[in-house]
């Protein structure tokens, strides 16, 4: 596992490398997180922030893990 410095006050990320890995719902809801504090914390849509987070995850693991 890669252990990646967080911004300042964000938590850590831990990211297991391989291909067709599926992310754990710790990574999922870390990214979600990020998502929603980029979009202004916007409030009822949490559905679909998730969504967006697994789906990112999914595709590019390494290049969500850098931008969190």
């Amino acid at each position: 596992m890669k252990k990646l410095k967080p911004k300042k006050n964000s938590p850590t990320l831990l990211i297991a490398d391989g291909p067709g890995r599926k992310p754990t719902r710790d990574e999922i809801a870390l990214c979600a997180y990020s998502i929603w504090e980029r979009e202004g914390r916007s409030q009822g849509r949490e559905l679909q922030h998730w969504l967006q987070a697994e789906a990112v995850l999914r595709q590019s693991p390494q290049q969500v893990a850098i931008r969190t």
